[in-house]
């Protein structure tokens, strides 16, 4: 199994255990699983307390190149510590063709599928058919639509008038 860490310093008072701890649990974990650690990808906060994520758009550039197949991270709060926003991340990283695991034990439940909190497995729903949809219908937006000469459709358009419809009595 080739895997690729994530470490991030996290904005806020309380930011959790530095880049270097994480990194130290990751090179733990591969050590103790025998897998092959390809590269670990750090997001660190500028001077200017920004949240840049150029380690994040790494990693994703790596999974794009197919070099890993699993994508390691000390805890979920590294992806956020919105619980949202941790799901979207990890529906990408999903679809994008990786696993994600954790170094730490307590979030495995979070990771599993199908997941065992009721908020993820709304979230996850959601998520589905958001990608569903988009599956479906993104290409209208992008090549427009065009006339089918085996297909019939009716399309009325209505005139604009500025007068109130009339009630039906």
């Amino acid at each position: 199994m080739r895997v690729i860490g994530y470490v991030r310093d996290a904005p806020g008072p309380d930011s959790g255990d530095s880049v270097f701890v994480q990194s130290e649990h990751i090179r733990r974990w591969v050590a103790h699983n025998r897998v092959q650690l390809v590269a670990v990808c750090q997001d660190t906060l500028g001077s200017d307390a920004t949240d840049d994520r150029d380690g994040y758009r790494a990693l994703l550039g790596i999974i794009s190149a197919g070099h890993v197949d699993t994508v390691l991270i000390p805890e979920l709060s590294v992806l956020s510590a919105d619980v949202m926003v941790q799901e979207i991340m990890l529906q990408d990283l999903r679809v994008r063709g990786v696993s994600v695991v954790s170094t730490k034990e307590a979030d495995l439940p979070a990771l599993s599928d199908p997941a065992t909190d009721p908020g993820r497995l709304l979230i996850r729903d959601v998520l589905s058919k958001q990608q569903a949809y988009r599956g479906r219908f993104s290409d209208v937006a992008d090549i427009g639509v065009e006339a089918d000469p085996d297909r019939d459709v009716l399309v009325e358009l209505i005139p604009f008038t500025d007068e109130a419809p009339a009630r039906a009595s």
